[in-house]
């Protein structure tokens, strides 16, 4: 109830007064939000995400949360009370799942409250948390824990498969920095109470059993979601505007993070900031009474596994650790940067620590008093962690925002006037309402898309003289040329620019549609000498495509495109005339496939960034097919995990004599 009151405090302007919340990850969150509704809607389902000009693989983007629970319960409601509420529903069922476990794992009410408050007042909010995708993944960390508990507590294999559930919950969420974090923390936990049972033979297999279980089928219905975004990983724009290493983001040690629980320091004017990637703290006082705490429950209690693992996500998982050198050689993987987000759940067993040294404080007190001590504890704990988070709930009033009409749904009549009315955070938000932008605000777009835009603006990559991307990863690089020849390749009608400093949605002049026949090509030298063209206004995208390789050219003439099907994920044309390079206003991305006449034809990359197939002169069937690699293996995986879940539920049996 007092997570309630605080939460209904901290988050009034939202919860009564209807106004909206802004956080870095809240337009991607609501522009897939927005994208799924749709989809429910009667657009046909697809692998392949068909925006105006470009497209993506409709699962590669993480911190979407395609397949989270909380997305599709978000569904039901206007767009703009999801701004309004969903943090506070977030935090609230946050603090609920947590508190739920503490009791399980043998808490009272008032030290489990305590727990839950402290992680939240302070662990959550301090560590870079307080957006949706995290929250949705952080929600089933504990959900997962106290499934497990039930089930090493003697159940049956049903609850280890519902933890499996709540585990792939995890990975459909999307924000696969607290999914590692998240994970090494509950394999921790595993691993403690295996270890535990390593002398009685027979539940020792059984607890193996369903561990295994549980993470087997957590990761094959994770699939669906891992393979696409590994897949992204390694040709994501990120891979182009990160300067520094995989291990060079953020520096972290046990003593920097630790300091962010000492609020002393903080009320003396020293708030742990970080400042260039390092934290600038002396925490000896942290460390001693953290020390103090951990030596004081060790004694006659088996919590030495979980204080190891405290240590080993707050130092081995730090940049100067092991862990994330070994990490940073997975393909993909490197896409996980700030390795300080860790911090996020070892604070959870920090708090969880606390708690049971709280318990055993007031363990002696009678009832009245424990319950005023430990109702003390919380008020304090929260109103330590919304003086160190004042300043990061961004409320706007609902009429200073004007959404893209098809951001709004249900909410008909607001769609965005010139200029455009849009706070920075939800820009990200563009791309699903169809509006294109060159943007890096969060959502991964692919790597050849982002070179063709961002060169064909400014001319060049050159970070120096243009701008530092490596700063500004999450900053908005508007259109400021939508006429050049490029966008007109691009077939797009609208994108978003400056105008004197204001944001505007620019219109592009009329393009050659989206599938056409170009009879000449030029054989680019390198991507430098692409990118220069690109800005070249004598150029004619209809006339010369730009390539890296030659291709049979046509005999000129006029040539007529027929469209026979447009679905995301399949084009069926018929092209008669003189031949040439068809080209469609589509990413060129692995997974395309071309057949022309029935027969496989090798795919071009066209105009930096589109896909093309040649055509001979007469009358000619093209298909194009979107098969992507990980299609059958994710959802066949999908199958199989649920498969490995239902086994577990239904052949692992309790454990009559669980102490034995």
């Amino acid at each position: 109830m007092l997570l309630a009151l605080y939460l209904g405090w901290a988050y009034a302007p939202g919860v009564f007064e209807g106004h909206l919340y802004l956080s870095e990850d809240i337009g991607q969150f609501v522009g897939f939000r927005s994208e799924l509704r749709h989809l429910g809607e009667g657009r046909a389902l697809s692998l392949w995400n068909d925006l105006p000009g470009l497209g993506i693989p409709r699962f590669s983007n993480p911190q979407v949360g395609y397949f989270s629970p909380f997305s599709l319960g978000f569904l039901v409601m206007p767009t703009l009370r999801v701004m309004s509420l969903e943090p506070a529903v977030l935090f609230w069922s946050l603090g609920l799942a947590t508190w739920f476990f503490f009791r399980i794992s043998g808490l009272g009410r008032g030290a489990a409250s305590f727990g839950a408050c402290a992680w939240l007042g302070v662990g959550m909010l301090m560590g870079h948390a307080a957006h949706p995708t995290v929250l949705a993944c952080l929600f089933w960390m504990p959900v997962a824990l106290a499934c497990w508990t039930r089930f090493s507590s003697g159940k049956t294999g049903f609850w280890a498969a519902l933890g499996g559930g709540a585990l792939a919950c995890m990975v459909w969420a999307g924000h696969f920095q607290y999914l590692l974090y998240g994970g090494a923390l509950v394999a921790c936990w595993v691993s403690g109470d295996l270890w535990r049972a390593r002398r009685n033979r027979r539940e020792f297999f059984r607890l193996a059993l369903g561990a295994g279980g549980m993470g087997l089928g957590a990761l094959l219905l994770g699939l669906v979601q891992l393979l696409p975004v590994l897949e992204m990983g390694g040709l994501c724009q990120r891979m182009l505007v990160s300067g520094r290493g995989f291990a060079d983001q953020y520096r972290a040690t046990p003593q920097e993070l630790l300091g962010y629980l000492v609020a002393e320091r903080w009320l003396l004017g020293e708030r742990p900031l970080q400042a260039h990637g390092q934290f600038r703290l002396d925490s000896g006082v942290s460390l001693l009474v953290v020390g103090l705490a951990g030596w004081g429950l060790i004694r006659g209690r088996r919590l030495a596994p979980f204080l190891g693992a405290a240590v080993f996500l707050l130092g081995m998982l730090g940049t100067q650790g092991p862990v994330m050198a070994l990490l940073g050689q997975v393909p993909g993987l490197d896409m996980i940067r700030a390795p300080v987000r860790m911090f996020v759940p070892a604070a959870f067993l920090l708090a969880w620590v606390a708690a049971w040294g709280l318990q055993h404080a007031v363990s002696s007190l009678r009832q009245g008093t424990r319950l005023w001590v430990c109702g003390m504890a919380c008020l304090w704990v929260l109103a330590l962690g919304q003086l160190l988070n004042r300043g990061d709930l961004r409320w706007i009033r609902p009429e200073e925002l004007v959404l893209p009409a098809p951001l709004v749904g249900l909410e008909a009549g607001r769609a965005a006037p010139d200029p455009l009315t849009l706070p920075q955070p939800l820009i990200g938000a563009l791309p699903a309402s169809g509006v294109p932008t060159l943007v890096v605000w969060n959502p991964v777009v692919p790597r050849n898309y982002f070179e063709a835009m961002f060169a064909s603006q400014v001319g060049s990559l050159e970070q120096a003289d243009k701008v530092n991307l490596a700063i500004s990863i999450g900053s908005l690089f508007p259109m400021s040329r939508p006429d050049l020849p490029l966008m007109r390749s691009f077939d797009l009608r609208r994108v978003v620019g400056v105008r004197d400093g204001v944001l505007h949605q620019l219109e592009v002049p009329p393009a050659g549609g989206r599938f056409f026949v170009v009879p000449r090509g030029r054989v680019l030298a390198s991507e430098a000498e692409g990118w220069v063209l690109a800005r070249d206004e004598t150029w004619d995208p209809q006339a010369t495509a730009l390539v890296r390789e030659p291709f049979p050219e046509g005999e000129g003439g006029p040539t007529r495109v027929q469209v026979l099907k447009d679905h995301p994920d399949a084009q069926d044309l018929l092209v008669e005339g003189g031949g040439g390079l068809l080209v469609v206003s589509g990413l060129f991305y692995p997974g395309w496939q071309a057949r022309l006449d029935g027969q496989s034809a090798p795919i071009v990359q066209a105009n930096l960034a589109l896909r093309a197939v040649a055509v001979p002169p007469g009358l000619h069937r093209v298909e194009w097919r979107y098969r992507p690699w990980w299609a059958v293996p994710a959802f066949m995986g999908w199958l199989l995990g649920l498969m490995v879940l239902i086994c577990l539920a239904r052949k692992l049996p309790a454990n009559p004599a669980p102490g034995s």
